[in-house]
């Protein structure tokens, strides 16, 4: 009785140890397909990204089909401009004080647009001042004419009113039309500016210079007349 209890414990006993056994390659079988499957999404992910690195940014804004409202404007003014002289306000449109948009009762569905700014070069140096002026004009209308319904745009160079401090009050302003912009290589205009900064103010449909301003420009490197 004792030889077959025996034989019987050892038999028992053995079965113990192969289940152990497959329970320990179960559990690191079913370990290993977790961790494949755990770090599969990662990898995923981090190839999405990749990708959507890659990827060129997208426009902020359709600036050619736009509704043209005070936002938008601005808003397309961040966009590449085909015309960049290298005379601009360096700031622009960041310092853009506020914008106006008018209807134009003479043309149905098309829009003024008036830009009043603050540029950084100070308004002593007439002659840098109205370089800038007229500079991001270009700039700015190489951009907001691409909208056919844009019909004028008016920019206003601004300066601080030392009588009312927060108040401004105009320093330069330029007025440019659909007339005047239609099939305009701006790129071109813009490195003419280089050599002929008052080029696009004698093309303008209008101009003003503030009084103290005008009095310190050199009238030989700029011809607004």
């Amino acid at each position: 009785m004792e030889g077959k209890c025996g034989t019987e414990e050892k038999r028992i006993f053995g079965k113990k140890i192969w289940v152990l056994l497959w329970t320990v390659l179960l559990i690191g079988s079913l370990s290993m397909l977790g961790c494949s499957n755990s770090t599969q999404p990662t990898s995923q992910q981090t190839n999405q990204s990749q990708a959507a690195q890659e990827q060129p940014k997208k426009p902020a804004i359709d600036w050619t089909t736009a509704a043209i409202n005070a936002d938008n404007v601005k808003l397309a003014l961040t966009l590449d401009a085909a015309g960049k002289p290298a005379t601009i306000d360096t700031n622009f449109p960041k310092d853009i004080t506020s914008v106006e948009v008018e209807d134009v009762k003479e043309k149905a569905g098309q829009k003024k647009i008036t830009i009043h700014f603050t540029p950084s070069t100070p308004p002593t140096n007439g002659t840098e001042y109205l370089k800038v002026a007229g500079g991001t004009a270009i700039l700015g209308s190489s951009i907001l004419f691409t909208n056919p319904k844009v019909e004028e745009v008016n920019f206003a160079a601004e300066v601080a009113d030392k009588d009312n401090p927060g108040k401004f009050s105009s320093g330069a302003e330029l007025a440019l039309d659909r007339e005047f912009a239609t099939n305009k290589d701006w790129k071109a205009i813009a490195a003419q500016h280089a050599t002929d900064p008052g080029y696009i103010f004698r093309e303008s449909i209008g101009w003003f210079t503030y009084d103290d301003i005008m009095k310190t420009v050199d009238e030989n490197q700029i011809k607004i007349n």
